[in-house]
């Protein structure tokens, strides 16, 4: 098995870099997640859980490599082994997203100018791990809620 080459990349519209932020945080301050009934969360559960699913596997490494390290009993755990509150996946998500915009000047990125928008991208030979650290600030950027994303107009 040899390695692969992968990248990823945002859009941003040209000359929008300053406002971004603002924009980001505010679609994060209002993303509302409905409560869910404990049927329901457990129909997800076992949906994700199923043996093979990439999903969940996908969701599950997500979580312990660029969100909040460990996952426990289905259900995603803070530092002092609490089910974490929306106001700590905010503020997780705001992490994420200075992670990424405080480094797009940095020599791991590229930009492309395209139809009146900056695409920055990183990436390189992989052997099963990220080939930089701004290709997993892109990708934990990227695995944000696409609503956030999109009210802040980010392609």
């Amino acid at each position: 098995m040899g390695a692969d080459f992968v990248f990823n990349w945002i859009a941003i519209k040209k000359g929008d870099e300053k406002a971004i932020k603002k924009k980001l945080y505010k679609a994060i301050d209002n993303f509302n997640i409905p409560e869910l009934s404990e049927n329901t969360k457990q129909q997800i559960i076992t949906s994700l859980e199923k043996e093979n699913s990439k999903n969940f596997r996908y969701f599950k490494e997500f979580w312990e490599e660029g969100i909040y390290g460990e996952f426990e009993e289905d259900y995603p755990i803070n530092d002092e082994g609490n089910i974490i509150t929306i106001e700590e996946a905010g503020n997780k998500m705001k992490e994420i997203v200075d992670d990424l915009l405080d480094n797009l000047d940095n020599r791991e990125m590229g930009v492309i100018e395209f139809e009146g928008f900056n695409l920055y991208l990183s990436g390189g030979m992989s052997w099963g791990d990220n080939p930089t650290d701004t290709y997993n600030n892109l990708t934990n950027f990227n695995m944000l809620p696409s609503s956030i994303l999109e009210e802040a107009g980010v392609k």
